[in-house]
């Protein structure tokens, strides 16, 4: 299999297309935690993952774009974007391709 590299500014734009779009395929998924899935709130927190802009450098110091944090309605809440082999077996180097990548949305309190 061929892997092909990929810069941190690539993997960037890569997840914030993938973040913004909540476009999911055989290697793009999203999982949310059962408090933001039971949440009334539930498309007001995709909307602010979608939505979200804020990469400060302690939690992007890579400036990849796979995490950030964000307060709604007095509750904090974490996304985070991991990255799997093709199988969803292993942790993966999201900088050498082929890998799968799971976007994760929770409430800080689930962490």
């Amino acid at each position: 299999m061929n892997k092909q590299i990929i810069t941190n500014a690539e993997l960037a734009t890569q997840n914030d297309i993938f973040r913004s779009t909540f476009k999911q395929s055989p290697s793009d998924r999203i999982v949310f935690t059962s408090s933001v899935t039971h949440s009334d709130n539930l498309e007001e927190i995709k909307n602010a993952v979608k939505n979200f802009k804020t990469f400060e450098e302690g939690d992007d110091p890579y400036g990849e774009h796979d995490f950030g944090t964000f307060d709604l309605k007095n509750t904090k809440y974490y996304w985070k974007i991991d990255y799997y082999d093709t199988k969803f077996e292993f942790g993966a180097d999201p900088h050498c391709q082929p890998f799968n990548r799971v976007l994760t949305i929770m409430e800080a309190s689930d962490y």
